[in-house]
């Protein structure tokens, strides 16, 4: 605490020290360290910008919807995008939730950790709930792509298993994108063919 007092008005050099103070335990509990270090480095460097770390917090952190450019100036039509992390507490009459989908729901690296594999579900429950009329959920259409986590591929990873329990009644599934049309070419190639 002594630190973040002494530093609040140089938030660059805030990130530098609490990176340098935490470095050591942080390496031993991330793989490939020197990437999560680089990214300290472009924290470090965006906070620049900014005056006091309170500034850079406030900017960089999850804001409520609530305080959003939107809101402040009173525009109706317009798309907010938050995270799923940040969706508590809000709500739209249309809200699509990106990329829910083996890898990121849940995410790689809490695979095996039950506690952390729940807190996932809890936030993209949360998430979910936020529609007031239509919930668009969005997906790799490719089951068997190929991810990458932890400095190797992981293949094959299949369908979120945390939209099993979605009732069936409520789900309409479509597939868009790159697929094979009636002609043999992409459905792209078909839509593009003005003759």
């Amino acid at each position: 605490i002594a630190l973040i007092q002494q530093y609040r008005s140089e938030p660059n050099t805030a990130l530098k020290v609490g990176a340098e103070h935490l470095g050591k335990a942080l390496s031993q509990r991330y793989d490939r360290w020197e990437s999560r270090l680089a990214d300290l480095r472009l924290l470090s460097e965006l906070a620049l910008r900014y005056k006091d770390l309170l500034g850079f917090v406030e900017a960089y952190t999850l804001d409520p919807v609530s305080n959003s450019e939107a809101e402040k100036t009173e525009q109706e039509d317009c798309v907010t995008l938050i995270t799923v992390h940040s969706a508590k507490g809000t709500e739209a009459p249309v809200c699509y939730c990106l990329g829910v989908q083996p890898g990121m729901y849940p995410h790689m690296r809490s695979l095996g950790d039950r506690d952390a594999e729940e807190e996932e579900r809890r936030i993209l429950y949360v998430a979910l709930t936020r529609a007031q009329n239509e919930l668009i959920i969005t997906r790799s259409g490719d089951d068997n792509r190929t991810l990458f986590h932890g400095g190797s591929f992981v293949q094959g990873v299949g369908s979120s298993y945390f939209l099993e329990y979605l009732p069936s009644e409520l789900v309409e599934y479509q597939h868009y994108g790159y697929h094979q049309g009636h002609g043999g070419g992409s459905i792209l190639d078909e839509l593009l063919d003005f003759d």
